[in-house]
């Protein structure tokens, strides 16, 4: 991350895998930093490095799907939206399955 300002309130990062149906395949909410660099603290320019693990559902269909980010306020729940306004951003194409 790189904050371009600083945050006035908590977010939650949201990561998530989804089929081509919209099926949620696999989640990992959390603070960024594994909690340890709540956005609170935050200041403009500060860069943190922010990695989430997540594991995939077993009955999850194989094939084609997307790795999805949404970042919401941590108290009220509200998805917070991107500058272009979208409330999630595709981070790449992955594969279910073998």
């Amino acid at each position: 991350w790189l904050a371009l300002d600083a945050p006035d309130a908590e977010r939650t990062i949201s990561v998530r895998i989804v089929d081509v149906n919209g099926a949620l395949v696999a989640q990992h909410d959390g603070w960024p930093a594994r909690g340890t660099k709540p956005t609170s603290w935050w200041k403009a320019g500060w860069q943190v490095r922010d990695v989430h693990y997540m594991t995939v559902r077993e009955d999850a269909t194989p094939g084609p799907a997307s790795l999805n980010l949404l970042v919401y306020d941590s108290y009220t729940q509200e998805v917070i939206p991107f500058e272009d306004g979208q409330l999630k951003i595709t981070i790449l194409p992955v594969t279910v399955g073998s």
